[in-house]
Formats: structure tokens, C-alpha cells, sequence
């Protein structure tokens, strides 16, 4: 029956992404990750198909069949994406040289949950229409799933537990710590993982979709109560990772007429968490992650966990990792602290430095992207939408500090990262078509005869002689 479901569920997008732009079917990949739950799969040979893996890999077929890969310039960022799943495989193969296949078949999965979601988007996305079309369908799709989460915080009934007995594995439980209330209330998680996992998707879309919904267009009216929508599932999480990291992106982008001032930020948080140190008699990231948080003991594990991994906990594996290390049935890790609630450590304590190096340099080659969309920006609208996934972005590096990602945040967040890429390129092809419409049409003028004397015109021919 689970299978059916999938078959099902993947054909009703196989068909948007055959017969609509490609920007519909991005639209139909995104819904299919936010509505169905990741554990629906069909399985060929001990691998498993979920729907938004068909789904994707439809949609990347039919953008190489119609040449959209000969369309865009590719970039290093372009490179770097699969560069550092390579490295992953890498990583992992070394240390796990006696489970080759095992690891070839994680990171292929892996590879259909990030690397061909940033493809199809990359493909798929080519100017400015494409994109607010896209954000349109973000909306569209997420916000009433949004507004649904409070049933789950009210209730503690989920209605997705029902397709738990067709999973292929369960994902979460509803007995488990998550349908524990805080401050009187459920976590929210529906099709998701988990809580935090929930949370986190709608954290990075809202900033996202910012250009919609604070601009005047005819879209407004809808598209603010959407993102409404759209908060009430990141609240409905009851997550304080979620919630510091739409405050974040939104304090991100309300510093935009500031951003020159930059430095001085920098000095001044310096100067606070360096006077919070010598007041205090605890560390000053622990005042800050005890006062931010809903659970005291939580945020301090995060910390540990990273104390952990900066000392101990890496030693005789700094260049390849302990392999696929981690939580959800994969190997222990013999850690104290064993939750990788952090994917920075996450990628260090799998695939070591051969992984984390790569997966940095990805972050930085994405930020060097928007840099170049800044530079390339002509007007305050458009300077104000590379901000929004500026934001978006700074926020999400912020937010894995302490929050691993997987699930559908994972293949978002390759997405988000596609959104840098894609949007210098967006920006040239939007100022060529501005600058076509705009130019003036060529008029022929008439000679000043006091100033050339001697001069003829012939008003028939419009040529002077």
C-alpha cells in the first residue's frame, strides 16, 4: 500500500513537471517534499525511491533533453556541489573500505536529496520571472501546511501517523519525546522528521519570499498572509532553533541600509560577548544559548557537543571521519555526547576534514555569488531581493550551528544554495531585457544650417549632401 501511495503521488507531479514550464514543475518537486512524508518509498533492489526522488529525477531528464544545461553559465559553485558529495563518498569509502556498497548507496540517496534538487533548480530558473514564480509556489504550497501545524500543537494528534504502518522506516513516533507538550502545548512536526526539522523549513522560506509580500505588487494581498501562514507552522514547532533563526534573518535584513556599517557590528559584538565573559562566571556563549532557548540542558548539549568534537572526540580521525556516523539506526558514535545536532560536526565527525573543507568552501563560493548579484544590481529592488536570500542564507549558517540538517530542510537548503548561484545570471538577463525596452528609438534630427554652413538637406531622402 505505501508503494501504491508513492506511485501515485509521484505520477500527479511526474505529469506537472511533463506538461508546465519548468518552473511548475520545480513548484510540483517543492510540494511533494513538503506534503509527503521522506519514509513513503518504492524499493528496487534495497534502494529507496521516494517520491520527490522521481519526481526530480523526471524533472532533471526532461530540462537535459530540451538543452536547458547548454542555457546557463556555469560557475565554481556549480562545481564545487558535487566536488563535495565526491569528497563525502571519498571520506567515507576510506574508513569503511569493508561497506563500499553500503556508502555507495547512502550518498546516491543523498546525491537525488541535494545534488539534482540544486540542478533542477539551476536549470530551471533563468530571470527574475522564473524566480518570483517559484517564491508564488513556495507560498502557495507551504503556507497551508503552515496553518494546519496548530491542529498537531492543540490536539497532539498527527495526522500523517496513519501512513506510519507503509513506511520503510519509521522517521518518527508518536510516542516518542517530540509529543511531549512545552509550555502546555505539542510540537508540530506533521510530514516532517521531526519538530526541529519542521521549524527549519519554514525559517528559510519566509525570509526568502520577503520580495513578494513587502513590495508593492498585485501579489501583496495574498502572498503577506501566506507568509503569515508560513510562521504559524515555524511557531506550531515550539523549536527555539526555528525561532532564532527567523529573528536573525529578519534583524539580517533590516540592517540592509546599514550593511556599510558592517565592521562596526562586528567590533561591537565583540566587545559585548567579551564584557558578558568577564561579568560572568560562565562562558559567554553558555549565557547566551541558556537565555535563548526553551530547554537550558539542551542548549548546553549542543555546546558540549562541540567541545567534544574540537578536543577528544576527533582525535585519530581528523582526515576521514569515523564514517556514517550519527542518529536514525546508522553506526554509534562513541561520544559522549553521540546527538550531532550540529551539521558542521556532523560533516566533520563523518567524513573529516576531506568533507568539512569542501562543505565550507561551498558556503563561501554561494555567499561569493551574492556578492557578485550585489555588484551587478542596478536599482533598490533588486538589491533588496539579493538581500533577502543574503539573509536567508547567513540565517541558515547560523541556524546548523545547532541543528543537523536531513529531510526535506536538507534538499531546501541545497536549494537555497542553487538560489546564489542562479541569481547573478537572473539579474544580467533581467538589466539586458530592461535596457532593450527601454532604449529610445532612433530619430533622425535636423541639421542646425547656421551651424554647418554650405549644408544642404534633402527632406525626401533624409540624407544630407
Amino acid at each position: 500500500m505505501g508503494e501504491l501511495i508513492t506511485l501515485a503521488v509521484a505520477g500527479i507531479g511526474v505529469v506537472f513537471v511533463l506538461i508546465g514550464r519548468h518552473t511548475t514543475g520545480l513548484t510540483a518537486l517543492c510540494a511533494v517534499y513538503v506534503w509527503v512524508p521522506r519514509n513513503l518509498t518504492v524499493q528496487v533492489e534495497g534502494v529507496d525511491f521516494s517520491a520527490p526522488r522521481i519526481v526530480v529525477l523526471v524533472l532533471i531528464a526532461r530540462l537535459l533533453f530540451e538543452g536547458a544545461h547548454r542555457r546557463i553559465r556555469w560557475s565554481k559553485l556549480d562545481w564545487m556541489v558535487p566536488l563535495t558529495l565526491a569528497s563525502f563518498v571519498c571520506a567515507a569509502a576510506i574508513d569503511q573500505a569493508d561497506a563500499v556498497l553500503r556508502v555507495l548507496i547512502y550518498h546516491g540517496g543523498e546525491a537525488f536529496d541535494t545534488v539534482l534538487p540544486y540542478f533542477a533548480f539551476r536549470m530551471s530558473v533563468r530571470t527574475r520571472e522564473d524566480y518570483f514564480r517559484l517564491l508564488r509556489g513556495l507560498l502557495v504550497v507551504s503556507a497551508p501546511l503552515g496553518l494546519f501545524a496548530p491542529y498537531q500543537t492543540l490536539t497532539g494528534h498527527n495526522p500523517y501517523d496513519a501512513l506510519t504502518v507503509y513506511a520503510s522506516w519509521f522517521a518518527s513516533n508518536p510516542e516518542s519525546n517530540f509529543a511531549m507538550s512545552r509550555s502546555g502545548f505539542y510540537r508540530a512536526w506533521l510530514s516532517f522528521p521531526e519538530p526541529i526539522t519542521f521549524g527549519v523549513f519554514f525559517a528559510m522560506i519566509v525570509p526568502l519570499t520577503m520580495p513578494l509580500w513587502l513590495r508593492s505588487n498585485p501579489a501583496r494581498w495574498w502572498a503577506l498572509p501566506a507568509a503569515g501562514g508560513a510562521v504559524v507552522g515555524l511557531i506550531a514547532s515550539l523549536s527555539s532553533g526555528p525561532y532564532m533563526t527567523l529573528v536573525f534573518a529578519l534583524a539580517f535584513y533590516a540592517a540592509y541600509r546599514y550593511r556599510r556599517y558592517w565592521r562596526h557590528a562586528v567590533i561591537s559584538a565583540v566587545v559585548v560577548c567579551a564584557v558578558v565573559e568577564f561579568i560572568s562566571n560562565r562562558r559567554f556563549y553558555y549565557v547566551f544559548v541558556s537565555r535563548l532557548s526553551f530547554n537550558e540542558r539542551n542548549a548546553y548539549g549542543r555546546i558540549w557537543l562541540i567541545e567534544e568534537a574540537l578536543t577528544t572526540g576527533m582525535t585519530g580521525h581528523w582526515l576521514t571521519g569515523h564514517g556514517l556516523v550519527g542518529r536514525a539506526g546508522a553506526d554509534s558514535l562513541e561520544w559522549e555526547n553521540w546527538d550531532l545536532v550540529n551539521h558542521y560536526v556532523l560533516v566533520l565527525a563523518r567524513y573529516g576534514l576531506v568533507g568539512l573543507i569542501p562543505f565550507a568552501a561551498t558556503l563561501v563560493l554561494a555567499f561569493a555569488r551574492l556578492r557578485r548579484a550585489m555588484a551587478l544590481a542596478r536599482d533598490e529592488e533588486t538589491r533588496k531581493l539579493t538581500w533577502s536570500v543574503v539573509a536567508s542564507l547567513a540565517a541558515m549558517c547560523f541556524c546548523i550551528i545547532g541543528v543537523g540538517l536531513f529531510g526535506q530542510p536538507l534538499s531546501f537548503f541545497y536549494m537555497l544554495l542553487a538560489v546564489a548561484g542562479s541569481l547573478p545570471s537572473v539579474i544580467a538577463v533581467d538589466q539586458r531585457t530592461r535596457r532593450r525596452v527601454r532604449a529610445p528609438e532612433r530619430r533622425w534630427s535636423l541639421p542646425d544650417r547656421r551651424a554647418v554652413p554650405g549644408t544642404v538637406f534633402l527632406p525626401e531622402s533624409r540624407h544630407y549632401a
